[in-house]
């Protein structure tokens, strides 16, 4: 139930909506700090948890609240193994807004979506891309980056994170790539995905009879889980990179280390579902699509988008940056976001949406 607007409020009333014991023992501050389980933020009304803390700040809190906005479906790339899918953009609506760009000299950037892999026994992922898309493969020029999941026959899922900056020939342009394991040792436990299986759906089947289980790892109650990737430019070496898998930072596996020069990437194509023509069908289920394309979110913020789980408005989030945000529940407009301002207009074979949701 939800807690009164008014009148009588008794830490009992608290108690019950926390789930707990009526006559458990609690503190105000605790209460309002998470420690007796996370606060609800998509309640219409909850405790800030700054001090002093004060009963007044638990009228009309509802614990088990939906978000007040309505993600009704998520954009589906299909792959049937030959001609796959994906939308990508270079265009602006009529609304005057700066477009999706990224300079070295201005913090960094981040990107996230929440993922849910649908076609069967899939191996590869083309994910997404931000570069001047050419339609044919390769597509570098003017820099840039692209995101891949590989699952192979040695068992491995290793997420792929490229980065291209726009040094001219013969001294580049450079190339580095940030490799993580998803299922060694040191990611599993955050990922969900045992060492002896692999991120999917289904089971994979390689040359030689080899034959692997396939899991959708750690995943919230809409079997979806939120991949966010954060830049920092003013980092050196591999550390420049995090990823994080549910709010929660994988460990590198390997690259990230090669020197990037002129990193000015300006004009150029955001892709969801694919890479390129020739990699494209990511067989995955994309909602929430967020390009912070002039900060690198710390840590903190990220674990604030995955809210436990419960994907929030951003209007919901303490922090406020430039930044583009993809729902796909326009279906006649399925690439626009939220705020009229780009659109991902182009597509490669027949994206489509689907009714799940995160």
């Amino acid at each position: 139930m939800t807690l009164p607007a008014s009148g009588l409020l008794t830490l009992g009333d608290i108690n019950e909506e926390l789930g707990r014991s009526r006559t458990a023992a609690i503190q105000l501050d605790k209460a309002e700090n998470g420690d007796y389980g996370t606060i609800n933020t998509c309640s219409p009304s909850y405790p800030s948890g700054a001090n002093p803390a004060k009963i007044s700040e638990w009228y009309d809190y509802n614990h088990n609240a939906v978000c007040s906005y309505s993600t009704k479906s998520c954009l589906f790339p299909p792959d049937d193994g030959n001609s796959g899918s994906m939308l990508y953009g270079d265009g602006w609506s009529s609304v005057s807004e700066e477009q999706p760009k990224f300079n070295d000299d201005s913090g960094g950037f981040s990107y996230g979506a929440w993922l849910l892999p649908r076609s069967e026994d899939a191996t590869d992922y083309y994910m997404s891309a931000f570069h001047n898309y050419s339609g044919q493969g390769g597509g570098t020029s003017g820099g840039g980056w692209d995101l891949h999941i590989f699952n192979t026959s040695n068992g491995k899922t290793t997420l792929h994170f490229k980065m291209i900056d726009e040094s001219s020939p013969p001294g580049g342009p450079n190339t580095t790539t940030w490799l993580y394991e998803l299922n060694n040792s040191a990611n599993a436990s955050t990922t969900g995905i045992a060492t002896d299986r692999q991120w999917g759906v289904g089971t994979a089947a390689y040359a030689g009879g080899i034959s692997i289980p396939l899991t959708l790892g750690n995943i919230n109650g809409n079997n979806f889980m939120r991949l966010d990737i954060t830049y920092d430019a003013s980092a050196t070496g591999a550390s420049r990179l995090n990823i994080y898998w549910n709010g929660t930072a994988l460990t590198r596996t390997s690259g990230g280390t090669h020197t990037l020069n002129n990193i000015t990437w300006d004009q150029q194509y955001l892709v969801v579902g694919g890479s390129y023509s020739s990699e494209f069908g990511s067989g995955l289920c994309w909602d929430e699509v967020t390009y912070f394309y002039e900060n690198c979110l710390s840590s903190t913020e990220v674990n604030e988008i995955y809210n436990s789980g419960a994907p929030q408005d951003e209007g919901n989030y303490s922090f406020s940056y430039t930044n583009v945000l993809f729902r796909f529940e326009d279906a006649g407009d399925l690439g626009l976001d939220t705020n009229g301002a780009y659109n991902l207009s182009n597509q490669v074979g027949t994206p489509t949406s689907s009714t799940q949701h995160a």
